[in-house]
């Protein structure tokens, strides 16, 4: 007679690609307000990621640049009526927090950092270029 695997992997370790450590925890297990605040996060995350494309900022400057951009951010989309589009009013709202943070002092560093990258020339010229014309009209 053949030995059936277990239902699930509760308990075991399982190794990702060499990299990672998971250990699986069985569903029926865990709590269902444990697993509403994962989904809500999730989809708060997603939203977030959604209006910064959408505001025509990079998804992740708000992320990279640590919590307390995020969480201003956070505010300002939770005050907001997010439908298809982002009104220009929370667009502006988030232009003006992600500016406050990035000053022209962190903004030159940035630039510097990509002359020693290894982008290619005409890459480097064009992000040069548009972060210079978004801050003249951005800023005084």
């Amino acid at each position: 007679m053949q030995e059936q695997p277990a239902a699930h992997n509760a308990g075991q370790e399982v190794q990702l690609a060499g990299v990672l450590t998971k250990f699986h925890v069985a569903v029926d297990h865990q709590d269902e307000d444990e697993q509403n605040e994962v989904e809500r996060q999730h989809g708060s995350q997603k939203l977030h990621l959604q209006v910064m494309y959408q505001a025509r900022w990079f998804p992740y400057a708000s992320t990279l640049a640590g919590d307390m951009l995020f969480d201003e951010i956070n505010e300002i989309i939770a005050s907001s009526k997010i439908g298809a589009t982002v009104s220009k009013r929370c667009e502006k709202r988030i232009d003006t927090a992600i500016l406050s943070h990035y000053t022209k002092a962190e903004i030159k560093r940035i630039k510097k950092k990509w002359n020693d990258s290894e982008i290619e020339p005409y890459f480097k010229k064009a992000l040069g270029q548009t972060l210079d014309a978004y801050l003249r009209r951005s800023m005084p």
